[in-house]
């Protein structure tokens, strides 16, 4: 342990100065700024080495590591980094530590982009670990304590899981695209349905115009009611369809045609 230059006394950690004779210390700790650059600096260096030249390569890297259920070497590095780093020891460097993690972990990440919720997974838990550390500081010092409280609902013992709908919104949107494609079909489905239904008493309609006017013997206008008895709706989807009334239409005209003819042969007789 080191000790007191002008006493003598045991150095305790975190002192600034000896509680014995008042001597200051030298404190050779890097400071939170440093810290932070520290890490900025490593993670600069792993996207350096690991990068992509391009877009089409980082997918390809991408890709391969997804069709071999591994993680990418890039993001591998950079979780191990963030995992590995040594967290300051002074409240000060602490406090600064803490908002930098806390901003890293409040980053919104797009639900599908499972590689960055992973980074930011591993920021949120090095911000908790070192939110818990500043608490047991905090039970000595009011001012670390009112500090914290800003963070209390992130990493609290009563804190939550918040869903951010932003986060979500590549997911929503498809979500949104399959129900509005699925609304389409069933309106799509029900509309053909209702178009079929009216076709068909449509034609019902015409059949019996024809009947009537074939039994008061008015076959020019039987003959112009039965050219109806046709399928319209959609008759490209609808082969059967089309094919059934138009051999009925045939039948109903030969019929008509049959009975005009009778009474054609039939009236000069009767006028004999």
């Amino acid at each position: 342990m080191e000790s007191c230059s002008v006493c003598g006394a045991a150095k305790e950690p975190l002192a600034l100065k000896c509680k014995y004779c008042g001597t200051s210390y030298t404190d050779n700790r890097p400071t939170g700024e440093e810290y932070i650059n520290r890490l900025k600096l490593a993670l600069e260096k792993i996207d350096q080495e690991y990068g992509a030249k391009s877009a089409l390569g980082k997918f390809a890297g991408d890709f391969l590591a997804e069709a071999m259920k591994q993680t990418p070497r890039s993001v591998q590095a950079r979780l191990d980094a963030i995992n590995t780093f040594t967290i300051p020891v002074d409240a000060k460097s602490m406090l600064l530590f803490l908002a930098f993690c806390h901003g890293n972990a409040s980053l919104i990440v797009d639900s599908l982009d499972k590689y960055k919720r992973q980074e930011r997974d591993v920021w949120f838990a090095k911000a908790k670990i070192t939110f818990t550390q500043l608490q047991m500081l905090s039970h000595s010092d009011t001012e670390i304590a009112g500090r914290l409280r800003e963070y209390e609902s992130f990493y609290g013992a009563n804190a939550r899981a918040r869903l951010n709908w932003r986060e979500h919104k590549t997911t929503i949107a498809l979500v949104s695209s399959v129900a509005l494609l699925i609304l389409i079909m069933v309106l799509g489905v029900s509309s053909e349905s209702e178009g079929e239904e009216k076709e068909a008493a449509r034609i019902e309609r015409a059949m019996e115009k024809t009947q009537d006017f074939l039994a008061n013997r008015q076959y020019e206008a039987a003959l112009l009611t039965a050219s109806e008895i046709t399928w319209r709706e959609r008759p490209a989807a609808n082969d059967e369809k089309v094919a059934q009334y138009n051999q009925q239409r045939e039948e109903v005209i030969r019929a008509i045609n049959a009975a005009k003819e009778r009474d054609d042969r039939i009236a000069p007789s009767v006028s004999q």
